[in-house]
């Protein structure tokens, strides 16, 4: 496989690794002053599960 191809490949996993985290850290942040309800966790879980959805595309569209 050409090193282009593996390096783009790594783009769409290593932004998704940023935007887990971010995430995470957002839900889990315990001392901001942004305190989220139930539906709100929800929300944003459903969007990271939409930024795997299209990382997993993008990666296919790449092969």
């Amino acid at each position: 496989m050409p090193a282009k191809k593996q390096e783009e490949m790594k783009e769409p996993l290593h932004f998704l690794k940023i935007v887990k985290f971010k995430i995470r850290t957002f839900i889990r942040d315990e001392n901001s002053n942004l305190t989220l309800n139930k539906s709100e966790k929800k929300f944003l879980r459903f969007l990271f599960l939409m930024a795997i959805v299209g990382s997993l595309i993008l990666s296919a569209r790449i092969l």
